[in-house]
């Protein structure tokens, strides 16, 4: 008979690795090679505009600079409240530059959430957005441990004319945070003292949703970052001539993992488009040719029930995974009718940051006869033999 301790998964691999054998030592060094190898090449596209990995990485440097000089050292908490922005990365790799911790805030959560999760991960510094500060930060910063705010606007970063999903935003400066770009434009040139990281070293704290209670932070290495980000490049086959449309929240572990540090590695151009809109959506999918996206099934369904979807060709997206809740058979038969492409069921949890299961593209997924959904799929490489033990204990 066989057993899981057989990983009878293995045999249903087909080309892909049954091992990880990471290249990098930390999350940071990702980015770095890319950096190396293609700095002028395209990293993030938000709506219509572009950033270089050469752009990112001395703006990251500039920001990493203002870090040091107020103070932040290795291990502190830098908290980000942000939508789907280049300032996301930006900050991401400004605190790892530091050797600091990333805290990421859902920009959904109002001012218990959010208080919360700052006294909780012990926040020295915050990010956010200019009109999140007004509406909830300066309410409750009083009752936290932040020392300083920096705010930003939805506006920074756009080269043509103002997006119609952004349209009616107005920028709302304030006396009592700094100015994002005026950090960047006041530390230009200048970067970080040189920090080593090691594998073990906290990189992210990522909060569960809190279902069962008050969130919790999941503790985030860079090897498990890296080990993820390598493990979803060679799965998804990702490369320098990829791009990858984010539709999931940066704050969450997919937004994260499977969009932002997996581009790193190709490097793979990333597309931000501040919150998901199906026709923004739509329209940069045909604009920048996006080949890969992972997201909600109810995402994938509102590009079927959005008649004016089909004005753009979407030919180009060809890889879909999708996570978060149990997958229909039938809308993944749906939207394969519709559009020529099938949506693969994946699995994942803020402590597994974020994949643990995976259908390999290709795979045909069983489906379950009771409920009609689809199964989310295959052990992923290394960890098989842990998924092992989890299920022999239950």
């Amino acid at each position: 008979m066989i057993s899981y301790k057989d990983k009878p998964w293995l045999t249903e691999y087909a080309n892909l690795p049954q091992t990880i054998s990471s290249q990098f030592e930390n999350a940071l060094q990702m980015f770095e090679g890319a950096c190396e190898r293609c700095p002028d090449r395209a990293l993030i596209h938000y709506f219509h505009s572009t950033l270089t990995l050469r752009q990112v990485d001395e703006m990251s440097n500039s920001l990493a600079a203002y870090f040091i000089e107020l103070g932040l050292q290795r291990g502190d908490r830098i908290a980000v409240y942000l939508q789907n922005m280049p300032q996301f990365v930006l900050t991401l790799l400004a605190t790892w530059k530091v050797g600091a911790v990333m805290v990421s805030v859902n920009p959904m959560y109002q001012r218990n959430e959010v208080t919360h999760i700052l006294n909780d991960s012990g926040a020295k510094l915050l990010v956010t957005i200019e009109s999140l500060y007004q509406k909830v930060v300066k309410e409750l910063l009083n009752d936290t441990a932040v020392q300083q705010v920096i705010t930003t606007s939805e506006l920074d970063f756009l080269e043509e004319a103002i997006p119609d999903l952004l349209r009616g935003i107005e920028r709302q400066p304030t006396s009592d945070a700094l100015d994002f770009l005026d950090i960047i434009k006041t530390y230009k040139n200048k970067q970080g003292q040189g920090i080593s990281l090691k594998g073990e070293d906290l990189a992210l704290l990522t909060y569960t949703s809190g279902t069962t209670g008050p969130a919790k932070g999941a503790m985030v290495s860079h090897e498990n970052i890296v080990f993820n980000s390598e493990l979803l490049q060679q799965w998804i086959d990702l490369g320098d001539d990829s791009t990858i449309l984010a539709i999931a929240p940066l704050f969450h572990a997919t937004g994260l993992i499977v969009c932002v540090t997996t581009s790193f590695i190709g490097p793979s151009a990333l597309i931000l488009f501040y919150r998901f809109d199906t026709l923004t959506a739509a329209e940069l999918i045909e604009y920048h040719q996006a080949n890969y996206t992972a997201g909600a099934i109810t995402a994938f369904s509102a590009f079927m029930n959005t008649p004016e979807v089909q004005k753009f060709d979407l030919s180009s997206l060809s890889k879909l995974h999708s996570g978060g809740a149990p997958i229909s058979s039938a809308i993944v038969k749906d939207y394969e009718n519709k559009f020529g492409v099938r949506i693969y069921p994946a699995y994942g949890m803020t402590e597994t940051t974020a994949t643990a299961v995976l259908a390999p593209f290709g795979s045909d997924t069983p489906i379950d006869s009771e409920t009609g959904t689809l199964s989310v799929g295959l052990p992923v490489s290394t960890c098989a033999s842990l998924m092992s033990r989890v299920i022999q204990c239950q």
